[in-house]
Formats: C-alpha cells, sequence, structure tokens
C-alpha cells in the first residue's frame, strides 16, 4: 500500500517511547484495513475534545479541525463509543461541533465512511483508533483481523498510556511554581521538581538532602530548630495524615534564609508503606511584610513606642505568669493638651509629644517599659521594690518632665498629671489594672514634683459613687427634681436682707442629700454645668420677681455662674433673654464669678462682664483671697462688689495675722469703690470684728443659713 511520508508523523527516534507505540498501532491497523487514512486518539472524555496520539496521512489543516471535535452526552457516536465495538461513521451519523466550527457539514461527507476501532479492557478504553476506508466497511476477516491485532496490542498499549501519564506528570511537575518532593515509605527522597531545586538554591537532586533526615535543618519561623517529629512529611509518612500550610525557616546553601509554606500528603507506594508527596513556596517575602505589618501594628507612628495593641500584650502576659515581686504601671497625662495645640499648631503639639516620649524612655531603668496610648498620654511599666520605691521612681520622672521643652522653634513648659497601680494587689487584668490607675491619675494631688496620686480602694469606691451621680443627676435635670435654696446677704448698717445667693440642692430617692461639692463637679466633667447653670438663673430671676412684688425693700438675686457658661460665646445673649422673660430690671441680678474662672481666660471673661455691665447687670467677684492674682484680677475686671473668702474670716478674733490680713483687705475694697460682703461668718465675735473694720457687708450661718424661698421672709 502507498504511504505518503510527507503526510504521516514520523515515529520518534526511540522505539520504546509512548509515540513510537502509537505509531506502530496506528500502521499495523493502516495496513490491516487497507485505509487511505488515518489516526490514534486518546480516551475520550465525554464533553472533551480529541487528544490525537499519532496520525497517517492526516493533512495538518485536517488534523488542525479534527483536534476541535467533541463527543457530546447523550450522542449517537458517544453511545457507539461506549459499546466497545467496531463500528462505521457514515454520512447518517453526525458528529458534535463546537460552535462557529468551520466542520459545518457532517464529518462524513468530507472524509467518506470512517471505520472506529475502541481499544477496551474491562471498561476501560484505552485508545480509539478512526480508519478512513473509501469502500466501506471491511469484511468479517478482516475486522477479524483488526480486532485480533488490537488485543495483541493492548500491553503495548498499556504501556504507552503509563508512559504518556507519566510523561505528562513529570512535565506538569517541572511547570508548576511550588516545590514538590515525593518520598518513598522510608523516607528517602525520590525526586524533586525544578520549583524545589530552584527555592532550596541548588541545581541537582543530588544538592538535596537524599532522605527525610535532620540534614534539612529545618526551623521555625522563629529560628528554633524544628524537631523531626515535626517535620511535615513525619505527620504524612509515620501518621498518614495530612497536613497544610506549615510554616518553617531553611537555610540554603548560600546562607540565605528563607521561609517556606508547606503541604504533605500521604503517597500509597504499595501494601508494605506510604510515602509522601511534599509541596512548598517560598513565602518570604509574605512572611517579612506579615513581620512588618504586625510590628506597625503594636508601634506608634508618631514616637516609635508600643502603642495601646503592644501594652494589651504585655499586660495580659504581666497578668498570666507568677508574679515575681511588684510591677508598677504609671499612668502619665500631658495636662491642657489640647490648649497647647490650638495655641501653637499640631507641629508643636507632635514634637512636644515626641520629646516627652524620648524624656521618659532616657529616664528608665532597661528593664522599664514606655507606651504611647494617645495624644497626650503614657503608660509606664516598671519593676518596683514597694509602694515607696514607687512613688520615689513617679516624683523623679514627673521632676524630669516638667523641666521646659522647644518643640519646633517654641518654648513649651507643660504640666503632668500621674496616677500608678502596683500590680497584682492592685488589679489582676489588663483593664482593672488600666482603669484603676486613670482613677488615680484624675485624683492626682499636686505637689512640687507633680500632679500624681497612688491608687486606693477608696478612689474605686468614690469613682462608683460619682458614675452613680452622673446617671441620677441626668435624670434629675430632666424631671427638674433639683431646687434653689438662698442664703441672705446682709448690710450691717441698717440690718437689712439686700440680696440673696441662689444656691443648688440636690436630694435623690437613692443617694439622698448629694452634696454641690459632689454633684458641681460631675456636671462640669459631663458637660451638664450649662444646663444647671440656666436652670439656677430661671429660678433665680422668678423668686426675685416674686419677693420684689411684694416686698417693701426690693432686693437682688446673686446667681454663680461656672466657666463653661461664662467663657460661652452667647453668654450675655443668655442673660439678656433670661431677663427679659422674667421681666426683671438687671440691677436686681448679680453675677458671681470667682477668681480660678476669671484668670482662666482673663480676656473674654472680662468682655462678657463689660457686656453685662452695660446691661445693667452688677458683677461680684467670688472667694476673693484664694487665688493666684488677686491684685491683678481686681484692677482688670469690671467689679461691683468683692466677696471675701471665709478663710479671712474664721478665727479672725483669735489670730492677730488674719485680723490685719482682713481689716487691710476690707480697706482696699472700698478705697476701690466695691461693696464689700465678708464670707463665711459664723460666730458672733467674727460678726463683731466685721463692724469694727468698716466692712459694709456679711453673709454666713451666723445670721441666716441657706433655706428654701418659702422658709425667707423679707420686710
Amino acid at each position: 500500500m502507498h504511504r505518503s511520508s510527507t503526510s504521516s508523523v514520523a515515529p520518534p527516534a526511540q522505539d520504546g517511547d509512548a509515540a513510537a507505540t502509537y505509531f506502530r498501532v496506528l500502521d499495523r491497523m493502516v495496513d490491516l484495513s487497507g485505509a487511505v487514512r488515518g489516526l490514534i486518539a486518546a480516551p475520550v472524555r465525554v464533553g472533551g475534545p480529541f487528544e490525537i496520539l499519532s496520525s497517517r496521512n492526516v493533512s495538518p489543516g485536517l488534523l488542525q479541525r479534527l483536534r476541535h471535535f467533541t463527543l457530546l452526552p447523550g450522542s449517537e457516536l458517544t453511545a457507539a463509543v461506549r459499546t466497545a465495538r467496531p463500528f462505521l461513521l457514515s454520512d447518517a451519523m453526525r458528529g458534535e461541533l463546537p460552535p462557529g466550527s468551520r466542520l459545518d457539514r457532517t464529518l462524513t461527507a468530507q472524509l467518506g465512511p470512517v471505520l472506529m476501532l475502541p481499544v477496551d479492557v474491562q471498561g476501560e478504553l484505552l485508545a480509539l483508533v478512526a480508519l478512513n476506508v473509501p469502500h466501506g466497511l471491511p469484511d468479517a476477516a478482516v475486522l477479524a483481523d483488526l480486532l485480533n491485532a488490537s488485543r495483541d496490542l493492548l500491553p503495548d498499549l498499556r504501556g504507552a498510556q503509563l508512559q504518556r501519564s507519566e510523561l505528562q506528570a513529570d512535565t506538569m511537575l517541572e511547570v508548576l511554581e511550588e516545590g514538590v518532593l515525593l518520598f518513598d515509605p522510608a523516607g528517602r527522597m525520590l525526586r524533586a521538581n525544578a520549583a524545589a531545586r530552584r527555592i532550596a538554591g541548588v541545581e541537582r537532586d543530588g544538592d538535596l538532602p537524599g532522605a527525610f533526615d535532620d540534614r534539612w535543618g529545618l526551623m521555625d519561623v522563629h529560628g528554633l530548630p524544628l524537631p523531626m517529629h515535626a517535620y511535615p512529611v513525619a505527620s504524612a509518612i509515620r501518621a498518614g495524615q495530612s497536613v497544610r500550610d506549615i510554616e518553617a525557616m531553611y537555610v540554603r546553601p548560600d546562607g540565605r534564609r528563607i521561609v517556606v509554606s508547606i503541604n504533605a500528603t500521604p503517597l500509597v507506594v504499595d501494601q508494605t508503606g506510604r510515602g509522601a508527596v511534599v509541596s512548598f513556596v517560598d513565602i518570604t517575602a509574605r512572611h517579612h511584610l506579615q513581620a512588618q505589618l504586625r510590628a506597625q501594628a503594636m508601634q506608634d507612628p508618631l514616637t516609635g513606642l508600643p502603642n495601646r495593641r503592644a501594652l494589651q500584650v504585655l499586660l495580659e502576659q504581666l497578668c498570666l505568669q507568677d508574679a515575681q515581686g511588684q510591677t508598677m504601671l504609671l499612668l502619665v497625662c500631658i495636662e491642657r493638651f489640647k490648649r497647647i495645640s490650638d495655641r501653637h499648631g499640631q507641629q508643636v503639639a507632635e514634637t512636644l509629644v515626641q520629646k516627652v516620649a524620648r524624656r521618659i524612655q532616657a529616664h528608665l531603668a532597661p528593664n522599664g517599659t514606655v507606651a504611647h496610648l494617645s495624644g497626650h498620654e503614657f503608660v509606664v511599666l516598671h519593676p518596683v521594690r514597694d509602694e515607696g520605691h514607687a512613688e520615689q521612681l513617679t516624683c523623679a520622672l514627673l521632676g524630669a518632665l516638667a523641666l521646659p521643652y522647644e518643640a519646633a522653634g517654641v518654648d513649651v513648659t507643660p504640666t503632668f498629671r500621674a496616677g500608678f497601680v502596683l500590680h497584682p494587689q492592685d488589679g489582676f487584668t489588663p483593664g482593672e489594672l488600666l482603669r484603676h490607675a486613670d482613677l488615680a491619675l484624675q485624683q492626682g494631688r499636686s505637689g512640687l514634683d507633680g500632679h500624681w496620686q497612688r491608687f486606693t480602694p477608696d478612689l474605686a469606691a468614690s469613682r462608683h459613687r460619682r458614675d452613680r451621680i452622673e446617671t441620677h443627676l441626668q435624670t434629675a435635670i430632666a424631671q427638674e427634681r433639683l431646687h434653689v435654696h438662698y442664703q441672705p446677704v446682709t448690710c450691717l448698717q441698717n440690718g437689712r436682707i439686700t440680696s440673696l445667693e441662689a444656691l443648688l440642692r440636690w436630694t435623690d430617692e437613692e443617694l439622698g442629700v448629694v452634696s454641690p461639692a459632689e454633684f458641681i463637679p460631675v456636671a462640669e466633667s459631663t458637660g451638664l454645668i450649662r444646663t444647671l447653670g440656666q436652670y439656677v438663673l430661671r429660678e433665680a430671676l422668678r423668686q426675685v420677681r416674686e419677693w420684689n412684688s411684694a416686698a417693701t425693700h426690693p432686693v437682688s438675686v446673686n446667681v454663680n455662674v461656672s466657666a463653661s457658661q461664662l467663657h460661652h460665646a452667647t453668654f450675655p445673649e443668655e442673660v439678656r433673654d433670661a431677663l427679659e422673660r422674667a421681666g426683671v430690671a438687671a440691677h436686681h441680678l448679680t453675677i458671681e464669678v470667682t477668681e480660678a474662672v476669671a484668670v482662666n481666660d482673663l480676656p473674654n471673661v472680662t468682655r462678657h462682664l463689660q457686656h453685662l455691665k452695660r446691661l445693667g447687670v452688677r458683677v461680684a467677684l467670688d472667694d476673693f483671697g484664694t487665688g493666684h492674682s488677686s491684685l491683678a484680677v481686681l484692677n482688670r475686671l469690671p467689679i461691683d462688689i468683692l466677696k471675701l473668702d471665709r478663710q479671712f474670716v474664721q478665727g479672725v478674733h483669735l489670730d492677730h495675722t488674719k485680723q490685719v490680713l482682713l481689716r487691710n483687705a476690707v480697706r482696699l475694697g472700698l478705697e476701690l469703690g466695691f461693696q464689700v460682703v465678708a464670707e463665711g461668718v459664723e460666730v458672733q465675735p467674727e460678726l463683731e470684728f466685721l463692724l469694727g473694720c468698716d466692712c459694709t457687708h456679711v453673709q454666713g450661718f451666723l445670721l441666716a443659713r441657706p433655706a428654701p424661698p418659702t422658709a425667707i421672709a423679707l420686710p
């Protein structure tokens, strides 16, 4: 029979390989059948294309088109192939082509009849031979020869299939980006692919350890040697367990350390045992990035110190370990930090924080740690011998922090406040320690070495009561359960009441009588003080209108204002509106301010008080003599009344120094044109002394205690 060498696929050089076997099988079948052309295909997967293994006398163009030929489920062709018997593919049986295929006519219309020979062993389809027979189905003898030949060639086909599968597996292994190692049941390495050699930094399989042993030198990600039983391949071979995503460190021959992620799966080799397939990828870059991100997540970007999350980890470790001595947790904050930032700008504030951080670090012993919690808060952890040692460290640190700073070209001298706790006696959890340190910080006492406080159980009880006061106070304000009492101010010249100071009082159903010394600070810290102040102003004006409508001698009412009220931009307008709504003349209202409130923002306070003066409202400076700038305040503020603090008055008849101070304070006020009121008069000798030094007005328990308006009788 004529053969066209130009249209046949020549066999490879080695007759024993799979390609040569397929060529030999096809050559035998073509000769026996007298076909003009033929091909042999791999087992056909339903729904997939033909995989042509060898061909004879098939043009390259037709071969390319046939590669797109498929068997679809339920088709006549698919059913015929599954019978595993020879059949003739004629014009009556159509092939299935994918949409858009150029074979828009039936296959047999172009080629003529095609004899299909499935090569099957016990239901396993090894190959499909297609022979183009132009004269139709061969006679029975030829078919018998073809079937016998296919059976004779089964060993060759099975060997070729195995070799082909191995070749495909080898090809896939070599193109994988993952390193792959094969081990036998004894732990000997059978194979390493190209990626494994590349990742491990070697050129040949022989450069790798030949077995599963300690020559691999695997370590955990922290650099500690990995015991042999922890190797992933050990789990696969010895325990028959698959492991995934095990991270380990490996040192390459060039000394470079890499981190790899390893998977290991048992591989049943035969009935005598199991080997393992180990795959791994180089995750060094990812590992370093994750480590960098973890470090950044635990580090404050501004100061480089451990942040709140890192501190939480440190505290958890501290609370879990057995206490070996005591550890101080010191919470330090920069006071009025927002004011520094608002006044000098963000750059100055941030530079100040950085310099404070460095100063704290420089002051600590090597076993001390500092973390940055927020813009103005730091936490120091430091081992201490006892409470006295903790106090010494606190005072020394605050003393060092109190020195001036140069921040972005600005000289800044901030003040600091601190509170500390001792572990384990002051808390067993990170939350307790931080909460108790914050309680101590809020109560920090003033001293030459800064404002600091050691936590005590009393502080916790005080905080609990404060929290209850805050909750109940909100309800009391909403339901107007607070009441205004009044304490008269008496003129010493005629004995008449000239004014009454409005004082807020509160009795709670659960808390009982709550002192203003307790609830006023709570109101100030929670922002409720303005609401309280507005309520007192409304009630006082309503009450003074009621009194003056029936009194022979009109009186005025004195209302204390907080810093929050006085500094608010609309405060003068609020007072004017309250006067208008109450229908009270402005001169019947006196606004009382303390020195502490006034000096905190003197220009703004002065401007607001001058506005009130223009309305006709009088201004009293309360608690005179308790501040640090009394004379300066007298010179700046538009004052009508000077109220001398009770410290001047108490026991004045028994103390010569107090007598001199009080006499001169009264004289100073009178000479400046102020009405002078002495507060806190409680005994008769104090009153007699005041009469002798020309004081004009007095206020105190000796004359009248604060009382509800119904208990006050005015002439």
